[in-house]
């Protein structure tokens, strides 16, 4: 049952990125994912995951910052294009096995057009906080 949901929630935001979403609501909705799983990975594995930024790649490692990369499905490192650039894991963000996360912010801006989108997670759950 916990896999269908997973499955339901990662084909739902692709569904309704195909609808006409621009460049940079995807990138969000990536990052936003990403954390999201992490912080599922972290809760079922009993192990922290931390969301870094690498070279240019987004990437979630197992307990810690500096632990090793987590290449699973879902997990998978993620390349940025060129135009996008992201702010706030400078120490990265972090999901406890205890269900807690770092609330952010995390910030998704565009380059060429300065159009920026922030996100907060709620600290008990990895949940987005609406803005």
């Amino acid at each position: 049952m916990a896999l269908l949901a997973m499955g339901a929630g990662l084909l739902l935001p692709e569904l309704a990125g195909w609808i006409g979403r621009t460049r940079l609501d995807r990138e969000t909705r990536r990052l936003e994912l990403l954390c999201r799983e992490s912080w599922s990975s972290a809760v079922f594995s009993g192990r922290s995951r931390v969301v870094r930024l690498v070279d240019g790649r987004l990437e979630v490692r197992d307990g810690g910052p500096s632990g090793p990369t987590v290449d699973r499905l879902f997990l998978e490192p993620h390349p940025l294009p060129g135009w996008c650039e992201v702010t706030g894991l400078d120490a990265g963000w972090w999901a406890a096995p205890e269900g807690f996360c770092d609330p952010g912010p995390l910030e998704v801006r565009d380059r060429e057009t300065g159009e920026r989108h922030r996100i907060r997670f709620r600290p008990y759950d990895g949940e987005v906080e609406p803005e």
